[in-house]
């Protein structure tokens, strides 16, 4: 898991309401379950689709000043 490589980074997940539940909360606390701090890990939860989970986490990079990404994705996006 990256997110055991790079100690120091932060983590974004992004995504909406589906099927009752938030994608981005459900990924952060998958990730705080295997033992990652929860302090590392930001959360968008408002894209609906890859367009706006790119678009919401682009608005969060500019803001927090951070200009290299390590990113995880799946085959569907």
């Amino acid at each position: 898991m990256a997110a055991r490589v790079y100690l120091d980074a932060r983590i974004i997940v992004s995504g909406g309401e589906r099927s009752g539940c938030n994608e981005a909360r459900t990924m952060a606390d998958w990730l705080v379950a295997r033992g990652i701090q929860g302090e590392r890990i930001i959360i968008e939860p408002e894209a609906w689709d890859t367009l706006g989970n790119a678009k919401f986490v682009a608005r969060i990079l500019k803001r927090a000043g951070i200009a290299h990404v390590f990113l995880v994705t799946e085959r569907f996006h």
